[in-house]
C-alpha cells in the first residue's frame, strides 16, 4: 500500500503525528509513505511504478463516505481477495484534485461532509488506515 500526499505539509506538527501512525503499521508488510510537491510529480512516481496492477483511491469530497469498520473491511477486502495487487490511496493539495487526475482513481473516498485542510486531512487518512488495520487485527484500539 502507498499512500500520496500531494503538496506541502504546513505544519510539522501534522507529520509528525501522521507518521507515528504510519510507522506503527506491520513492518512486515509493504507499506509507503510518500510526499511530492505537486500532481506532475506525482504522475511521474505513478509511471515510474507501472500502475498497471495497482489500484488507486483517491480522497475526494464528492466521494462515497465510510465508517472505520466499513473503512477496514473495505481495504480488508482488497487485499484478501486480490483485487489488486498494489494500493495507492492519494491526498489532493489543499485545492483538490484535477479532473484529468481524478480520472486515474477507481474508487474515490471521501472523509466528511466537514471540510478539513489538506494537512489535517493527511493526519486523519494516516490513523484511519492504522485504525483499520488494527480493527483486523482485532487489537481492542477501536473502541466502537
Amino acid at each position: 500500500m502507498t499512500l500520496i500526499k500531494i503538496g506541502r505539509l504546513a505544519y510539522p506538527e501534522y507529520r509528525t503525528m501522521g507518521y507515528l501512525f504510519w510507522n506503527r503499521l506491520n513492518p512486515k508488510q509493504s507499506f509507503e509513505l510518500i510526499e511530492v510537491k505537486d500532481e506532475t510529480q506525482a504522475s511521474k512516481y505513478l509511471l515510474q511504478k507501472n500502475t498497471k496492477d495497482s489500484s488507486i483511491w483517491v480522497f475526494d469530497e464528492k466521494g462515497e463516505e465510510f465508517d472505520s469498520l466499513t473503512f477496514s473491511k473495505l481495504l480488508s477486502e482488497t487485499r484478501d481477495r486480490g483485487v489488486t495487487k498494489h494500493l495507492i490511496l492519494i491526498i489532493g493539495h489543499p485545492l483538490g484534485l484535477s479532473k484529468e487526475f481524478q480520472k486515474l482513481a477507481s474508487k474515490r473516498l471521501s472523509m466528511s461532509k466537514f471540510t478539513f485542510t489538506s494537512d489535517l486531512a493527511f493526519l486523519v487518512i494516516c490513523e484511519q488506515i492504522y485504525r483499520a488495520f488494527e480493527i483486523m487485527k482485532g487489537s481492542g484500539y477501536h473502541h466502537a
